[in-house]
């Protein structure tokens, strides 16, 4: 299971999300780190109403925020099937 940032934190901005998932390799390329916690994709449900703009990147950005098991930040993905 990942350890979720606290979503209501409102001082978390896109640059800094972006800077807490973003790493160098020793070639100078960039990359982001992803973290799966396992959840089944079949487990998966739409839990946000898109169409009602009342959430938006930024608060997408932070649900997905994690520390995986190195203690690294990084966004959770789940590869959907």
């Amino acid at each position: 299971m990942s350890l979720l940032i606290d979503c209501t934190n409102k001082d978390l901005s896109l640059t800094d999300i972006y800077r807490l998932v973003t790493g160098v390799s020793d070639d100078g390329n960039f990359y982001i780190r992803t973290y799966n916690d396992g959840t089944s994709p079949n487990d998966l449900v739409s839990l946000a109403d898109c169409e009602s703009g009342d959430i938006t990147v930024l608060d997408i950005l932070r649900g997905l925020l994690v520390v995986n098991d190195a203690g690294d930040y990084a966004l959770n993905i789940s590869i959907l099937t």
